[in-house]
């Protein structure tokens, strides 16, 4: 075995070889499709996330990730009128229609029993994530969004709900478990794959 003239050398090279692999790693690994998830809200037809290789989908901190939904926005989700609250949002969804120039995009995170927003998260859906408004009724869209999972969101099973609402109401509800979890250590500091 070949010895480096320091510890500090062999130290950097070890870095620069797991950089290289997980940069490597990330890029080959296959999209996922979700099932696991509740539709409240819309017509979803499928959910792309990478990377993720099973459910709950896990993504480590530091960590860029996609998530692409495939959605109709010709149905407006009618809730059953248990709370005085919703008498508002459910007068727009009888009017059936879902032409909307502007969405606005929700996306929460269930933690402690309370529903908390993701921080930085773009609530203009018209954009950056794919979309081109005005939405047409009855149209298939694709929402698309990659973001970078905070090295400070905490390590955490959660749900997450996302939510897109137009001038007629609701286009789009859903909500799936998630994990957050710490980067791998390396000689004793986190690896954060975008450093």
């Amino acid at each position: 075995m070949y010895m480096f003239a320091n510890k500090s050398m062999e130290a950097s090279i070890v870095i620069t070889l797991i950089f290289i692999s997980s940069v490597r790693c990330q890029c080959g690994e296959d999209t996922f499709h979700l099932k696991q998830f509740e539709n409240c809200g819309g017509e979803t037809s499928d959910i792309r996330v990478r990377p993720c290789k099973s459910e709950p989908c896990s993504f480590t901190k530091g960590q860029l990730i996609s998530l692409e939904v495939d959605f109709n926005s010709g149905k407006c989700f009618v809730i059953t009128m248990y709370h005085k609250a919703l008498q508002q949002e459910n007068d727009l969804c009888k009017q059936g229609e879902q032409n909307s120039n502007f969405i606005d995009v929700n996306v929460m995170a269930r933690f402690m029993e309370m529903d908390f927003p993701l921080p930085g998260i773009n609530q203009n859906g018209c954009k950056g994530y794919g979309l081109t408004c005005p939405i047409k009724n009855g149209q298939n869209y694709t929402l698309r969004y990659s973001m970078m999972v905070d090295p400070f969101f905490p390590t955490i099973e959660t749900n997450v709900t996302w939510r897109l609402t137009g001038e007629g109401g609701k286009l789009l509800c859903l909500k799936t478990p998630m994990q957050i979890t710490d980067p791998p250590v390396v000689m004793g500091i986190p690896f954060l794959p975008f450093l």
